[in-house]
């Protein structure tokens, strides 16, 4: 069963999935050509499906293995729109980016906003079927390293999940529900802290999923967010910013930026790195977000520095942030082309 979604402007399927191959983990993969998006979505009627998403001249076409009906199909459809953010409009923030001249924002090499962050193949970037799959990826991502992800968060889908009847070996991602009902399992893969950090956002959701739906789609000021979600997710006020940032950019709220390790290591490097420059502690960012690697050479930026960068950029500056190519120009190869993703071929199962 297909049908076409269509969509209201010039848009890529291609540049969007290159975009955001650091985003991409089970049950998504994708075909080696980088053009076809493959999906094994659990319905709220109880039906498990596969789902593959490719482009057409007319929009884009969305084919099923198994055939639905009306509700089912308009589902599908749904979230096919969430996970490729649809109805964002984001022309004012390519408004902003004209307006930024090169001089505005300069690098010790000279590379321009518009050639770091490539904005000419667009900027949507891809995000899970629900708020919840993007906060259980963001705690996972967070706190295990780059190569171990893709395989936890498979682990995680497979054990847990629900298998499409049409090929077991593939699977949903989890409800909150099945996440609790089998929260004994976790510990074979999972330290006991991302442990019982996932149990509290799956308790969370199922005990107050409308709630918190309510809260993400009111027009809240962006700190008034952020202390009501970790309120509501129970989660300790010292919780990553890299993990907030995440959840922030899963709610389009693109105003938020990072003001973490990373970010400051990011921004360092790209603005702010001179030859022979040793590191020190910046006590202005708090615990590990206090850390820069003795081993780049970094000079210290805090978060003056980091929000200073992106302020011409607001309320657009977090997407700025998240699009940045900050692999320039000190690493040869972009990091997208070297992230790990699982990768599908339709004669047989998703492959590491």
């Amino acid at each position: 069963m297909h049908w076409l979604l269509t969509v209201s402007e010039p848009f890529s399927l291609t540049q969007v999935i290159r975009r955001s191959r650091w985003l991409i983990y089970p049950p998504f993969s994708i075909d080696r050509a980088l053009d076809t998006l493959y999906r094994v979505e659990r319905l709220t009627t109880g039906n498990t499906v596969a789902m593959t998403v490719s482009q057409a001249p007319a929009g884009l076409l969305i084919h099923t293995h198994e055939r639905l009906n009306g509700k089912e199909t308009e589902e599908v459809s749904h979230k096919t729109w969430r996970i490729l953010r649809l109805g964002e409009n984001l022309q004012p923030f390519f408004e902003i980016a004209r307006r930024i001249v090169t001089s505005t924002i300069s690098t010790t090499s000279g590379k321009s906003p518009e050639t770091a962050l490539n904005l000419r193949y667009g900027a949507r970037l891809l995000r899970g079927g629900t708020l919840f799959e993007d906060i259980i990826k963001a705690i996972i991502i967070t706190a295990v390293p780059q190569k171990q992800r893709i395989h936890r968060i498979s682990w995680l889908v497979e054990q847990l999940g629900d298998p499409l009847p049409s090929n077991p070996t593939r699977h949903a991602f989890p409800t909150p529900q099945q996440l609790l009902t089998g929260h004994s399992l976790l510990g074979q893969t999972f330290t006991t802290h991302i442990e019982q950090q996932l149990i509290q956002i799956a308790t969370c959701f199922h005990e107050q999923e409308e709630h918190i739906q309510n809260l993400t789609q009111a027009e809240f000021p962006l700190q008034l967010l952020e202390s009501s979600l970790k309120e509501l997710l129970n989660l300790s006020e010292d919780i990553s910013e890299h993990v907030m940032g995440l959840i922030m950019l899963s709610l389009g709220r693109y105003d938020y930026i990072p003001i973490d390790t990373e970010a400051q290591r990011h921004v360092s490097n790209y603005w702010y790195r001179a030859e022979g420059e040793t590191s020190i502690t910046d006590s202005r960012l708090s615990g590990d977000e206090g850390r820069i690697a003795t081993m780049n050479n970094l000079p210290s930026v805090g978060p003056e520095e980091i929000r200073a960068v992106f302020e011409p950029w607001q309320p657009w500056g977090g997407l700025a942030y998240w699009l940045w190519d900050w692999t320039y120009p000190y690493h040869p190869t972009r990091y997208m082309d070297t992230h790990p993703v699982v990768t599908h071929t339709p004669a047989s199962n998703p492959i590491v």
